[in-house]
């Protein structure tokens, strides 16, 4: 018996929303973890002062505070999942899906629901260590833990590592800690 593969426009589009959803996974990931939002701000200034609040250009202003990382880290992660799942959901309203393809995008839903879900439990736990502020990023069996800490010791990254492992999953030599002062 001879098992023939045909690859349709279904398929094709399939395949692009997969690796849409990889690229805005890794770009995420990217601008999460090198700060390039802060590479614009003058650093002989420093940040808050008056002329940097009332600035009159018509052009957006740095973050201010190290407290701003955190939540344009946030935003910029709900938006890249945001549009993952726009796109999922547009390809389940397609008529034309064979059951597999549905079963593919249900699946796909379901692993950003996870990672959602895990992601909001190992930040929570790790904010109740005593840490100011987190932001956790899963990807596959990987996890980007970015904390806000001033002089993160050993045993305060054992506690990270050890809540990733237990919550997520993740192997430890799969977890990158980085600390934002």
């Amino acid at each position: 018996m001879v098992v023939k593969m045909i690859l349709g426009k279904r398929h094709i589009i399939l395949g692009a929303l997969v690796v849409a959803l990889a690229g805005a996974v890794y770009l995420n990931y990217v601008f999460a973890s090198n700060g390039s939002e802060l590479d614009a701000v003058d650093t002989t200034k420093n940040l808050g002062d008056a002329k940097l609040v009332n600035q009159t250009s018509s052009a957006q202003p740095a973050p201010a505070a190290d407290g701003d990382y955190f939540v344009n880290a946030r935003l910029t992660r709900e938006q890249t999942r945001a549009k993952a799942l726009e796109i999922v959901n547009e390809t389940l309203k397609d008529a034309k899906l064979t059951q597999e393809d549905k079963d593919n995008a249900l699946a796909q839903l379901t692993a950003i629901a996870k990672f959602v879900e895990l992601e909001g439990k190992v930040e929570n736990l790790i904010k109740a260590k005593g840490f100011t502020d987190c932001i956790v990023i899963l990807e596959g069996n990987t996890a980007d833990v970015v904390v806000k800490s001033a002089g993160l010791k050993a045993n305060e990254s054992m506690q990270i590592k050890d809540i990733v492992i237990n919550t997520a999953k993740v192997p430890a030599e799969k977890i990158k800690i980085t600390e934002i002062k």
